[in-house]
């Protein structure tokens, strides 16, 4: 019997859809140190954890256009599986690294805003090398994904960017609905200081000036690349942060 499933993403301003999908009776299960979505064969539960899932085959699937959460999980899943086990590990010296540089900063006296800002300064040295060797990333999965629900995914777009056109010259991150992203993550994690910072960055990468030019090309290489930064940190500080 198909099951129509709904999952939302509780706000302030109300729940949000995240998607939805209508599945039919399946028996399988999986074991998996990594999950993905509940997509093309994927897991779901990208956490770095490991899961014993069972789930039914998926018949469709349509994400939702009011929150980042979903989508986000989707990519920081499939980027996460492009990178090899060199990569990986590369990754986590990186943050080894910067972690024992924290660790030095606060034993000298710095206090922990410093100390965390140069940290992530160390961090985005390595995000930097990163994405050169890799400006232009592929995948199937994603590509597929998208192209399946391309319609939707640049509604979420033009969503997301639309009142950060409509803001006034000068307003900051607060006085903005970022859907399920905050201001500080736009500040220190994307780096766009300023709403105006980042239509400059439309305007001149991307000649867009208007929000209904925008599509998820513009949302993935501006805020889901930099959502997949802070994801990876978050996984390593789970199973390695110390003071």
């Amino acid at each position: 019997m198909p099951c129509l499933t709904r999952e939302w993403s509780p706000l302030d301003n109300g729940p949000k859809l995240q998607y939805f999908n209508l599945t039919g009776h399946g028996e399988f299960a999986f074991s998996a140190s990594a999950g993905a979505s509940a997509f093309y064969g994927l897991l779901r539960g990208e956490a770095g954890l490991d899961l014993d899932i069972e789930y039914t085959r998926m018949l469709a699937e349509i994400p939702g256009t009011e929150t980042l959460t979903y989508v986000s999980t989707i990519y920081n899943s499939l980027r996460y599986r492009s990178d090899d086990t060199a990569t990986r590990n590369e990754r986590e010296k990186a943050m080894k690294d910067a972690q024992k540089k924290r660790q030095e900063l606060l034993a000298d006296g710095e206090t922990m805003p410093e100390a965390q800002k140069q940290e992530w300064d160390l961090l985005e040295k390595y995000w930097e090398t990163y994405q050169e060797q890799r400006p232009l990333w592929k995948s199937e999965v994603w590509d597929a994904y998208k192209n399946e629900h391309k319609e939707n995914l640049n509604e979420l777009a033009r969503k997301f960017f639309q009142p950060i056109f409509e803001a006034k010259t000068g307003a900051q991150w607060s006085h903005i609905n970022l859907m399920t992203v905050d201001g500080e993550f736009m500040r220190k994690r994307a780096g766009f200081k300023t709403p105006d910072k980042l239509k400059e960055q439309l305007d001149q990468k991307y000649s867009i000036q208007e929000y209904k030019y925008t599509t998820i090309q513009h949302l993935e290489e501006l805020i889901l690349i930099n959502q997949y930064k802070n994801h990876q940190k978050h996984a390593f500080d789970y199973y390695y942060y110390s003071n």
